[in-house]
């Protein structure tokens, strides 16, 4: 799916989850643009759609999760080749420390909580308001574009990132979690995955 545009493995993700009719109706009125505003705006309205067509938040989070940008095949390769090599789950999670997304992942039990790094650390601690660090910490265009106001469902597609790297590591499925996000006025954004 690396090829594909964001809206288009959105679209397949709900086919494959929902079915064609949901897809139809969430995916309404999309269209390329390189307008940010305007790209936004779209994806704000179908994940309005997706929320109110796809009841089920498993679901959901499942479409979203296949949604994520697969630009971390490089660091996954790394980790999972590390795995291999030493069958240490704990020793690749403190080699993964060196990614510049996530803060030092931690583990507790089967789950490993990964804690985003903020998308400009400047901005971040300079902010004035809980609004200005949001934006600062945030590293979706879409919510960016949109000044926070989106549904939380969206923050799936950038956990699914970390199900994405654990699965290749482990070369399993993996569950998700959101735990914490800037988008609902927390301090950070926090995935659990459950292995």
């Amino acid at each position: 799916m690396d090829e594909l545009t964001w809206p288009q493995k959105l679209a397949l993700s709900i086919r494959k989850t929902a079915g064609e009719e949901i897809e139809r109706e969430v995916m309404a009125g999309e269209k390329a643009t390189d307008d940010p505003v305007a790209k936004a705006a779209w994806t704000a309205g179908a994940m309005d759609r997706l929320d109110c067509l796809v009841p089920d938040v498993s679901d959901r989070k499942e479409i979203m999760a296949r949604c994520s940008c697969a630009c971390a095949v490089d660091v996954t390769r790394t980790l999972r080749a590390e795995y291999e090599r030493t069958g240490d789950l704990d020793q690749v999670l403190e080699f993964s420390y060196c990614n510049p997304f996530f803060i030092r992942p931690r583990r507790e039990g089967n789950t490993i909580y990964f804690t985003k790094a903020p998308r400009d650390p400047e901005a971040f601690e300079k902010a004035n308001t809980p609004h200005e660090r949001q934006m600062a910490y945030c590293h979706c265009e879409q919510v960016r574009a949109r000044k926070g106001e989106i549904s939380l469902t969206h923050c799936y597609c950038g956990a699914g990132w970390y199900q994405g790297i654990m699965e290749g590591i482990l070369g399993r499925p993996v569950e998700i979690e959101l735990v914490k996000s800037v988008l609902q006025g927390d301090d950070a954004c926090v995935i659990a995955v459950h292995i």
